[in-house]
């Protein structure tokens, strides 16, 4: 069997802490002082008669006074005169159509960039999604942008159904050009088709 070698020797007993009483009257001192402060902010403030040893006489309470309320006689006394064949109120003025805003002059296009299209117009195309959701999310973020657009359902030969985002008709391919741009500044691409 093993056996244990290590002296066995009486063991010195730890000191005690001295911190564990300079606690207690740490403790003790600022609860007396904490004391001392709350008596002072209660404590009534004197009067100010009370320095030149004048007490302040009790004050009367005054008797409170009843309203007179003149309103039921001033009421029942007044005469009040109707007139039965009044004209009715004219009609308010239409208001007047504020002027739409000037259209800048622009140069016309060259021939060679602008093709007219089967029905004369341009649209752009902001995005093709397979889920409607999607449509819906980029449709609301281009109205954020001030840009009307529409979402047009297309089924394709294959069976599958794409949700297009489309932006006008425009008269001409420059206006076209001038949302895809906008569209552009807003970190959105776009596609200028042709109108169908």
């Amino acid at each position: 069997m093993t056996r244990d070698y290590r002296r066995s020797g009486a063991t010195r007993p730890s000191p005690k802490r001295q911190q564990s009483r300079s606690c207690v009257w740490w403790f003790l001192f600022g609860a007396l002082l904490g004391a001392f402060g709350a008596s002072l902010y209660w404590m009534p403030e004197p009067e100010v008669g009370a320095e030149t040893g004048e007490r302040a006489a009790p004050a009367s309470r005054p008797v409170p006074v009843q309203p007179d309320f003149q309103f039921p006689t001033l009421l029942r006394d007044a005469e009040v005169e109707i007139e039965t064949d009044a004209p009715p109120p004219p009609p308010p003025a239409p208001r007047p159509q504020p002027e739409p805003p000037p259209q800048p002059q622009t140069p016309p296009p060259s021939a060679s960039l602008e093709r007219p299209a089967a029905t004369g117009g341009y649209v752009v195309q902001a995005g093709s999604f397979k889920r409607n959701a999607d449509a819906e999310t980029l449709r609301a973020e281009l109205a954020l942008l001030g840009l009307s657009s529409r979402i047009e359902r297309v089924t394709l030969d294959s069976g599958a159904v794409y949700h297009r985002v489309r932006l006008g008709p425009y008269a001409n391919k420059a206006d076209a050009e001038r949302v895809r741009a906008q569209l552009q500044r807003a970190g959105k691409d776009g596609l200028t088709l042709p109108a169908r």
